[in-house]
């Protein structure tokens, strides 16, 4: 791990929560990162596009496998790993509905 990057907040997950989260962030003017392992949610190019608009770097592809205190390791699809201090880190990963598997 050779990168090490410094943000203000950090978010791990780019659902609805995250997005919402970083977006209110990118528009206070805090030094924002998001990163998820999808490509994307169900989120619009349009949402993409107000996040870039308000200053929030989006880094999809990525995944989170650490936290130690405020330093989370990433690593993108395809490069290498790095790791991101932040001030603030959110954990925001994604929720899906799921089938009840027993009677009752």
């Amino acid at each position: 791990m050779a990168e090490r990057d410094r943000r203000d907040f950090l978010i791990v997950g780019a659902g609805p929560a995250g997005l919402a989260a970083a977006l209110e962030a990118a528009r206070a003017d805090v030094d924002t990162c998001v990163v998820d392992l999808r490509q994307c949610h169900d989120v619009s190019q349009r949402r993409l596009s107000k996040m870039y608009a308000a200053g929030a770097e989006v880094r999809l592809n990525t995944s989170a496998w650490g936290i130690w205190d405020r330093t989370v390791a990433i690593c993108p699809s395809g490069g290498h790993a790095q790791r991101v201090t932040a001030e603030h880190v959110l954990m925001a990963p994604a929720a899906r509905p799921r089938p009840i598997v027993f009677p009752g």
